[in-house]
């Protein structure tokens, strides 16, 4: 199945991308690519000059699920993690 190519601004009305779904509480876990996205962009040389964003329709996405307070411990002992192992790089 080949899905339908857009240019930019020319999506139908009602479909979003992933960023556009997040604004929205919603995610795009499991939800189907209905369409793509494309526009030409300077920073896409090296991939042939085109940038890609995938469409989903958003009656099929679910809601994000919320952060539980250990998924924030854990969230928080990651960063203090890498905070460390940076300063362990300039300071080498």
């Amino acid at each position: 199945m080949t899905l339908p190519v857009y240019r930019y601004r020319l999506a139908p009305h009602g479909l979003m991308t992933r960023a556009q779904l997040r604004r929205h509480g919603l995610s795009a876990a499991r939800a189907e690519v209905v369409g793509e996205l494309r526009w030409r962009s300077r920073k896409a040389r090296h991939c042939g000059g085109w940038r890609v964003a995938y469409l989903y329709d958003p009656a099929t996405a679910r809601p994000v699920q919320p952060m539980t307070p250990s998924r924030w411990r854990s969230h928080a002992a990651m960063m203090r993690a890498r905070r460390i192992d940076a300063f362990k790089e300039t300071a080498a």
